[in-house]
């Protein structure tokens, strides 16, 4: 084979796949290969298994791979770096690679670098013994791409001495003009994709003083004309358990009484979290594990909205609710006289239930939202970590958040030690201890 170009659609015609056959047919089996991987977009795992599956047909010698920076943040996986050593780690110790290098690029001007390029070359360099290969293509290294599972991508293989040569030459020459002559660039696009891991990676959070009752409260309109009107001591509205409430009347038809009401404890959010000028921000390593540890309790509780909203005895609510809503009408007091008033209100008790958003937010007496940017976002990216920075600098006494945030800041890496998680539960276990004084 001289050159060849094939559409790749599927895992089976993929790029990965047609190298895969190329050494199957043409790589010596005695001697050690460079990977060189030159591509937009990088996806760990799909690095990972593209390793992998190479491996298992030739010695791995070098794996060099070129990236732009910019588009670290796509992906899932924070701490980009973290990601970047680790793979680093495994490659030389369970792969048996000899040299590997993760080589962040980008434009001189801020220009996105997009082009994707593969090859594999003899480590001993000897082309007139082993001729290399190079593919020209479209598909990023990602599992869409140069893996075939999603994308449709065109690529043009060729085993040609001359082009493989051009095409090492060229990574070189694309790696010491993106990345050595523009470092501060680099740096720049490293600090602020460290800072979005960082933000993106928690939650913010805000007290919220709604309830189970208030969010499940069927509630009519009252008429203009008879607002001033009606008096609290109205037998008739105090049979049928309305209350008034803001120009509406106010019917709870669903008990609360077994829905318990767990907010974070004041001092959680006063020892690991951080305020923000959009709310308390607490980082990824606690946060997840406040999550795992009541993960059982939140579906306990979720299970006990499920049954008091089951839709018999909300068939039985909305009954009930008709009653009421046909004798308000009969007196004029409501505006809400349509029939699907009812029929509104069951299915927003129904989409409750199904919602763990809104429902996490019941169970923790506080709403909580990921960062509201996206990357690209840059100015309130940077006023947003500013405002971060700044709560931790005018504290007097770093908390655990503050030192999450320092340590990520510097390594990339925050997991929590023993010691910081039984300081977590230790909190946890003191509220349990009052709600059941």
């Amino acid at each position: 084979m001289t050159s060849h170009y094939q559409t790749c659609s599927s895992p089976e015609n993929s790029v990965v796949s047609f190298l895969e056959n190329w050494v199957e047919s043409n790589a010596d089996k005695r001697k050690r290969y460079d990977l060189w991987l030159l591509t937009c977009y990088l996806d760990h795992g799909a690095l990972k298994e593209t390793i992998i599956r190479l491996a298992n047909k030739i010695k791995i010698g070098g794996i060099y791979v070129a990236y732009d920076v910019t588009e670290m943040y796509r992906q899932e996986i924070l701490f980009f770096s973290s990601a970047s050593e680790s793979i680093e780690k495994w490659a030389k110790e369970e792969m048996g690679a000899k040299d590997i290098h993760l080589c962040a690029i980008h434009g001189q001007n801020g220009e996105l670098f997009h082009g994707k390029s593969y090859g594999i070359i003899p480590t001993d360099e000897d082309f007139s013994a082993n001729k290399g290969l190079v593919v020209l293509t479209s598909a990023n290294l990602t599992y869409p791409g140069i893996l075939g599972k999603g994308n449709v991508e065109v690529a043009y293989f060729c085993d040609n001495t001359s082009l493989v040569k051009q095409f090492r030459d060229q990574f070189y020459s694309i790696c010491d003009s993106l990345n050595r002559n523009n470092e501060k660039a680099i740096d720049r696009a490293c600090l602020r994709l460290k800072r979005y891991e960082i933000l993106s990676g928690g939650v913010f959070l805000n007290k919220w003083s709604g309830s189970f009752k208030s969010e499940t409260a069927l509630r009519f309109k009252l008429s203009k004309e008879f607002q001033k009107l009606i008096e609290i001591g109205d037998q008739e509205l105090r049979d049928l358990g309305l209350n008034i409430e803001k120009g509406s009347l106010t019917r709870h038809l669903i008990s609360s009484s077994d829905i318990p009401r767990k907010s974070l404890p004041q001092s959680f959010l006063k020892d690991f979290t951080i305020e923000t000028y959009i709310g308390r921000f607490c980082p990824s390593a606690i946060w997840n594990f406040v999550e795992a540890i009541h993960k059982k309790d939140f579906n306990s509780f979720k299970q006990k909205v499920v049954d008091v909203t089951s839709s018999e005895k909300l068939d039985n609510y909305c009954m009930l609710a008709l009653e009421i809503q046909k004798k308000l009408v009969a007196r004029g007091l409501t505006l809400s006289t349509d029939k699907d008033h009812v029929a509104r209100w069951r299915h927003k008790v129904l989409s409750l239930a199904c919602d763990d958003v809104r429902l996490g937010r019941l169970y923790n007496g506080c709403e909580q939202f990921l960062i509201p940017y996206r990357y690209e976002d840059s100015r309130e990216i940077k006023k947003l970590f500013s405002s971060l920075e700044e709560s931790i600098f005018l504290k007097k006494k770093k908390n655990l958040a503050a030192r999450k945030i320092e340590q990520a800041k510097l390594s990339g890496k925050s997991e929590l030690t023993v010691k910081e998680k039984m300081s977590i539960q230790r909190v946890f276990r003191i509220l349990a201890e009052q709600q059941k004084m």
